[in-house]
């Protein structure tokens, strides 16, 4: 895999007039992470960003560490699920709940992983997030890789 990155100076209607072979179709523009100095009128902007940092598990009668696996999940106050809030990628369709890495064998494992959150403005006050934490046998890690 061969990857190659290019700064463009420019606002961005300007910088895709001048390089119109660079913004095809598949081209996703990723907007930038934080806020503008001046926010313009109209720009409606709600995200929200969770970081899951660190945990510390006990070992507990097992042998060895402890294969743990977040799900975090944006859930209404009755219980149901949000779908479609969980941003995972610019270009990628948002989807309902997401899935942290999982380190083999760590019962102190460290993920420094940020979520985008995509609430809607009329449920914001409506909504938990759930984390569900759960061991993963390594059988059940070899069949999500394959």
């Amino acid at each position: 895999v061969h990857g190659a990155v290019k700064l463009l100076h420019g606002d961005l209607p300007q910088v895709r007039k001048e390089n119109p072979l660079i913004f095809t179709k598949g081209t996703n523009i990723a907007r930038k992470r934080g806020f503008p100095d001046v926010i313009m009128p109209g720009d409606v902007r709600n995200d929200f960003y969770v970081t899951l940092v660190k945990a510390e598990f006990e070992r507990g009668t097992k042998k060895s560490g402890r294969n743990v696996d977040v799900e975090v999940a944006v859930v209404l106050d009755n219980g149901q699920v949000l779908n479609n809030c969980v941003s995972m990628g610019t270009g990628e369709p948002p989807v309902g709940q997401y899935h942290s890495t999982v380190y083999y064998h760590s019962n102190s494992p460290q993920w420094n992983e940020a979520i985008k959150l995509e609430i809607p403005i009329e449920k914001f006050h409506q909504v938990h997030l759930r984390f569900y934490f759960r061991h993963c046998s390594s059988q059940e890690l070899r069949d999500k890789h394959q």
